[in-house]
């Protein structure tokens, strides 16, 4: 019974020693970690850097697209490697390295790939399976990382309201349709952006101008906030055109444009008595033939009457 039981551990021992266990340790990006749903798709890099304290080379990249893509398809592959397109069956793309250009400890290697966001998903996040292979005999070893993309699919909204001044016609916060004005005094526009979605990843930036009778007269820019507010203030009689657009961190864009004619000119009102006519006192006596004539003269510039 000892010679069975010293025998059976020399053959455990022996069939152990000729196997290495692989082992990498591997660090996985995506880059940009914000999509939309352009239909023009998006192009994202996977980096993936095999830390210094690993024991092995990486010599195998698999990236399986994520539930919630209308489209995925695999980018070129780097170069001294390989490509197994197996996007459009099973949703893969297979990079293996040609010898003399694995992914060694402390090095990283770029691989990319194309993706278009479905927008009919509540999920506000696509994750991505990326897994990594090192070149260990006789498998080798996987690691599983799963990198996750925010996705905001909708426009940005952009609000505005008049404070100060008082106001007529198609007026904020009505949206104009084109050949349509709002009238007003002198005022200011106070203005709201904020992202309009569940997936509300916030505004990068809103840029704003206005033009004074077709001439460029004051612009600015907002930036990265979930909601930007501003004034502008009107403060000169002529017609104001005024743009703003705000785009928000996905990339989604929103352009508002609306016309302005501003006036705070009281029009300038004569009147005319004619004869028979009689002055006593101060006051000015007619009697029923007499006509009394009253004309009026806007002087600004907007052609509001």
């Amino acid at each position: 019974m000892r010679r069975f039981n010293l025998v059976f551990v020399f053959v455990i021992s022996f069939i152990l020693s000729g196997f290495a266990f692989a082992e990498h340790t591997a660090t996985v990006t995506i880059s940009p970690g914000i999509a939309n749903c352009n239909e023009l798709g998006n192009t994202f890099t996977i980096t993936v850097k095999n830390n210094a304290n690993s024991s092995d080379s990486i010599w195998t990249v698999d990236i399986y697209k994520s539930s919630g893509l209308t489209s995925f398809n695999c980018g070129n592959p780097p170069s001294g490697w390989n490509l197994a397109n197996y996007s459009q069956t099973i949703g893969l793309c297979r990079y293996t390295a040609t010898p003399g250009n694995y992914i060694d400890l402390g090095e990283q290697l770029d691989f990319i790939f194309y993706a278009v966001m479905s927008n009919d998903t509540t999920s506000c996040t696509r994750t991505f399976h990326v897994a990594t292979l090192d070149n260990q005999t006789p498998t080798g070893q996987y690691q599983h990382n799963y990198p996750t993309v925010g996705v905001d699919c909708k426009q940005p909204k952009i609000h505005k309201s008049i404070t100060n001044g008082n106001y007529q016609g198609v007026c904020p916060p009505e949206k104009q349709n084109p050949g349509e004005i709002c009238w007003m005094t002198h005022g200011t526009i106070y203005v709201t952006a904020y992202d309009n979605d569940t997936c509300d990843l916030g505004i990068d930036y809103c840029e704003w101008s206005y033009t004074v009778d077709g001439v460029p007269e004051d612009s600015g820019i907002k930036e990265d906030g979930k909601v930007l507010e501003w004034d502008i203030v009107f403060d000169e009689d002529s017609v104001h055109v005024l743009n703003i657009t705000c785009v928000d961190y996905a990339g989604n864009k929103i352009e508002d444009i609306e016309t302005f004619k501003v006036d705070s000119t009281p029009p300038e009102t004569n009147k005319t008595i004619s004869e028979p006519k009689k002055i006593k006192d101060g006051v000015e006596w007619v009697d029923t033939v007499t006509e009394i004539t009253f004309t009026s003269n806007d002087p600004d510039l907007t052609g509001h009457d």
